[in-house]
């Protein structure tokens, strides 16, 4: 199946350009990239030849409109002005349906810094990185991290998982913080529906992911200062810049129509003869994969369950 990367867009074209294009110089130079274009000041659009690339055009809610979504909360938190985590759960989960053959979630401010390739695994319900919470005095729960992660979304729905989960989401209940349900940034409630459906979706688990991405960090809504994004970009140049060569070799390469695949069901991913993945439970070590063994997986020795000092 071709690999295919999706990112969530918000005002933010020269990050998303940046990001594209690290994309194709760290090997995905055939991969197919799909935008969400969630923009109202400064929408994505390409001025370069970028490869295969299809926008989804979203800037005037044409696809989903937040304001009509956020309306059915009225005791949401009074303190947030963007709902930010919401809108992209909302977009991640429309792109399941858009996309419902799969694909790797990348935010729009991250640019690679090593091949991502190890990352698409069908036998997997998602890939990527667990932000933990344990110690840390936050009032939070466990998450994928939505920065760079693969989801295998055909098994995810067919076994009742979510993105978007009305119930389980920061800031759409009350302004209590003690209150569980705003426990869940995004990316939380996803993890939690894995670890309550196994066996039958198992996430694997790259604790060292952060050595193969770099990210700005709240491009979208917060650090909208343009020159200092201008800056971070310009540092990780070595990231993304592409030679004659590459650029050559884009120029060739066209937007393609999106492939549609039905979802799986229940049954049918019952049926399938794939090999038993590695569990999620970590007293039984976690697939791990370094820097120095080129990406390939290593499984992390389990830790000690007494805290040390």
């Amino acid at each position: 199946m071709r690999k295919t990367v999706c990112i969530v867009h918000y005002n933010t074209p020269e990050l998303t350009t940046a990001g594209i294009k690290s994309i194709r110089k760290k090997g995905g130079m055939d991969w197919k990239v799909v935008v969400f274009d969630n923009s109202n000041e400064r929408p994505f659009i390409i001025t370069e030849p970028l490869g295969d690339v299809t926008i989804i055009d979203n800037t005037k809610g044409q696809i989903i409109d937040f304001d009509a979504e956020l309306a059915k909360f009225p005791n949401k938190c009074s303190y947030l002005p963007h709902f930010a985590s919401a809108r992209h759960m909302m977009s991640v989960q429309k792109l399941w349906e858009l996309v419902p053959q799969g694909f790797i979630l990348m935010e729009s401010d991250v640019i690679l810094s090593q091949p991502i390739d190890f990352m698409w695994d069908e036998n997997y319900a998602a890939i990527g990185k667990i932000q933990h919470f344990e110690g840390t005095g936050r009032l939070e729960t466990d998450r994928l991290l939505p920065m760079l992660c693969y989801m295998n979304v055909p098994k995810l729905v067919a076994n009742g998982a979510k993105y978007f989960d009305p119930v389980r989401n920061f800031g759409l209940h009350s302004d209590d913080e003690k209150d569980p349900l705003n426990w869940y940034d995004t990316g939380a409630s996803f993890l939690e529906d894995i670890k309550n459906t196994k066996p039958a979706l198992v996430a694997r688990v790259y604790w060292n992911l952060y050595d193969y991405f770099s990210h700005y960090g709240s491009g979208s809504w917060k650090k909208k200062d343009l020159e200092d994004q201008k800056y971070w970009i310009e540092c990780h140049w070595q990231d993304w810049m592409l030679n004659d060569e590459e650029k050559a070799q884009l120029a060739t390469i066209k937007e393609t129509p999106m492939e549609v695949v039905v979802a799986k069901t229940p049954q049918e991913c019952k049926e399938e003869q794939n090999p038993e993945p590695p569990t999620f439970d970590e007293s039984q070590g976690t697939p791990v994969v370094t820097a120095k063994n080129d990406g390939k997986p290593k499984t992390r020795k389990p830790r000690n369950s007494k805290k040390q000092k």
